[in-house]
């Protein structure tokens, strides 16, 4: 249905029928939301634009010069008309206003009938209610049929032929990735620009509207000879949108589930049931000609430790799926032991390392606009396997990147590659011959709950830090030099002597590196 009140409907109304209208065809199409009374010299800002004014001319009559000027401020401020009650002050008008008008394409419409602007504004104001009224009701009616196909399972082509069948419009779904679905036909969509906004004249003319899912950008809408003054198609091509936007999410969620009855072979993968070949078949099923250089594993350690339900552990493999897909990763989810393990394929193949763990970056700087905090606590991403069937390794690597971040707190880039001493830290307490190791190498030093120690550590740490240099130590620790001198005195003769020849260095800065891993761990647990 057409929303817009035409100058010309109104023209129709029974208070105009022995009017006399000055108005070119363009003037008679001018829209009309309200209709308004004025009387005043300066209109300043007292209209809000497509008002039908009316008025008897009682401010500015006799006067050429006021009357040019009232109108120019009407026709500014974007009025839709002016309406001159004839006879009740104003006789006749001057023949400069009326070319005014016309060359502006403004309508004039001059009433000799005895007529009272109540009634006038009255008649109108209903008739614009009502037909609002109208527009909800079958907007309403609209929305219950997109629900029923919704319902249905009918497919995105069957929305947009309903919303042509509805308004009269050509409309058109253009994916991110995909071909165009047009309807009736692309005949309509000749003319495309790199944005997607396609203008030709006023009356013929095509917009576009995002179609968003999960905070993504899955296509547009575009709606053939669409009028920006048209509300009705505005909010059924909203109301379409959303529905086309449901039914995308509704394909995800069956092909989510599809994919989660046949994950039991990801499993076998993962323990190293699988050989190569077996593999790669089960993957070109899932993506027929799926090219891939680098294969790697993302682990997610969630915060409440307990089992998801299956539709929310859907929805989490959907949002994975769709933030590491725009950064070109396939992603196979599967949950174990309370951890989430996604494969990660790269399907961009020129990448280097640094390259891939930008973008596992920027997947999860996306994850984070659409999930709360609690979705997942930590996370860590492994190296590269190769062969394939040894991917079991990679689930270890992620695994263990998570564990030392329990001790250590959580890794700007969590990556295996970039664990360094953590590595070596992370595997000796593991066997249990850390905390042996830092007796040994700076147990002197230990605090023994007068302080001391603590001091001497923690300063041993800062001169360790700043490579030796004694004067940028004593500026980090607040002291002077000769107080510096006389705390690594201490620490030497506590450390049994030569606590700075190179292999006995790095084995202290080893110990002082695993004594704040366990440190924190103890803290974390308290």
């Amino acid at each position: 249905m057409n929303t817009k009140l035409t100058v010309r409907e109104i023209l129709e109304r029974p208070y105009f029928h022995n009017s006399k209208v000055y108005a070119s065809e363009r003037a008679l199409e001018r829209t009309i939301k309200w209709t308004h009374v004025l009387e005043v010299d300066d209109v300043g800002d007292l209209l809000n634009g497509n008002e039908l004014i009316l008025t008897t001319g009682l401010t500015w009559n006799g006067s050429e010069q006021k009357c040019l000027k009232f109108l120019q401020q009407i026709m500014d401020s974007n009025a839709a008309g002016l309406v001159i009650d004839m006879g009740r002050v104003v006789d006749e008008i001057p023949e400069r206003m009326i070319r005014l008008a016309q060359s502006e394409d403004f309508p004039l419409i001059l009433i000799y009938s005895d007529i009272r602007y109540i009634d006038v504004t009255h008649d109108i104001h209903a008739f614009v209610i009502n037909r609002q009224k109208k527009m909800m009701e079958d907007l309403e009616h609209f929305s219950v049929q997109l629900n029923e196909l919704l319902l249905m399972g009918e497919g995105i082509k069957a929305l947009l032929t309903l919303f042509f069948t509805f308004t009269g419009h050509a409309i058109a779904y253009v994916p991110v990735k995909g071909r165009t679905l047009c309807i009736p036909h692309s005949g309509y969509f000749q003319k495309w620009s790199e944005s997607l906004h396609v203008t030709n004249s006023s009356s013929n003319r095509s917009s576009v509207f995002p179609v968003m899912v999960m905070n993504q950008l899955f296509g547009y809408l575009m709606v053939h000879a669409y009028d920006d003054e048209d509300h009705f198609i505005v909010l059924a091509l909203d109301r379409c949108a959303t529905a086309v936007a449901q039914e995308i999410m509704r394909s995800m969620y069956w092909e989510e589930r599809q994919l989660n009855r046949e994950n039991q072979w990801i499993s076998r993968w993962l323990d190293g049931q699988l050989d190569e070949n077996t593999i790669k078949e089960k993957l070109w099923r899932i993506k027929p000609n799926m090219t891939f250089t680098w294969c790697g594993v993302a682990a997610f350690e969630q915060v409440n430790n307990k089992a998801d339900a299956g539709t929310v552990q859907i929805h989490k493999n959907i949002v994975l799926r769709t933030v590491f897909g725009n950064e070109s990763f396939f992603v196979l989810p599967i949950y174990r032991d309370h951890q989430l393990i996604c494969i990660l394929l790269d399907l961009i193949g020129s990448r280097d390392e640094k390259e891939i763990e930008k973008a596992v970056i920027r997947a999860m700087e996306q994850l984070a606009h659409y999930i709360s905090n609690e979705m997942f606590f930590l996370w860590g991403v492994s190296g590269s396997v190769q062969p394939l069937d040894e991917l079991g390794s990679c689930v270890s690597e992620a695994v263990e990147v998570i564990d030392i971040q329990r001790h250590i707190g959580r890794m700007a880039t969590p990556f295996f590659r970039l664990l360094h001493i953590y590595h070596i830290i992370h595997e000796m307490d593991k066997n249990g011959s850390l905390e042996p190791f830092i007796r040994q190498q700076i147990g002197g030093l230990l605090d023994s709950g007068d302080g001391k120690r603590s001091e001497l550590l923690f300063t041993l740490k800062i001169y360790l830090e700043c490579a030796g240099s004694k004067k940028e130590a004593a500026q980090k620790l607040y002291i002077s030099r000769q107080s510096l001198y006389k705390r690594l005195e201490k620490i030497n003769e506590r450390l049994g002597g030569h606590f700075e020849d190179s292999p006995k260095r790095l084995a202290i800065e080893l110990a002082l590196a695993g004594h704040a891993y366990l440190l924190n761990d103890r803290v974390t647990e308290d």
